[in-house]
């Protein structure tokens, strides 16, 4: 198997379903695949490049931020140093709110059968 071409791997980034971002120390994108230009909120075909991110403020493992004007995100962050300098790799995923709507759904079920049973007994006096 041959070793892939730059080209390779920018097009294999391109496809990911995760948002991948790459920042200077500075905190300004020097590259970012067409799904973190989604949860960035930014419109389709707009430029990720060159605009600034911010540092993170968890330098390594895993966080929940939300991104201003794009909803929260689920972000993973490595710090990295290469020949030019040093930044970090983010990986942006949709945040799961965590909220089961299966679980809520049954809960307002219990409650309406609930108040069912309380107006039932309101309009019997």
């Amino acid at each position: 198997m041959s070793a892939l071409s730059d080209a390779d791997v920018v097009d294999l980034f391109d496809r990911a379903d995760d948002g991948l971002v790459l920042l200077d120390a500075e905190g300004t994108i020097t590259y970012g695949n067409a799904a973190a230009a989604t949860l960035l909120g930014l419109a389709p075909g707009a430029p990720v490049v060159g605009r600034h991110f911010g540092r993170p403020a968890a330098f390594d493992g895993r966080q929940r931020i939300e991104l201003v004007g794009a909803g929260v995100v689920d972000m993973h962050v490595t710090p990295v140093r290469h020949s030019s300098g040093s930044g970090w790799i983010l990986s942006l995923r949709g945040a799961d709110t965590g909220i089961d709507t299966d679980v809520v759904a049954a809960s307002f079920h219990e409650i309406r059968n609930n108040l069912t049973a309380v107006l039932m007994a309101v309009d019997a006096l």
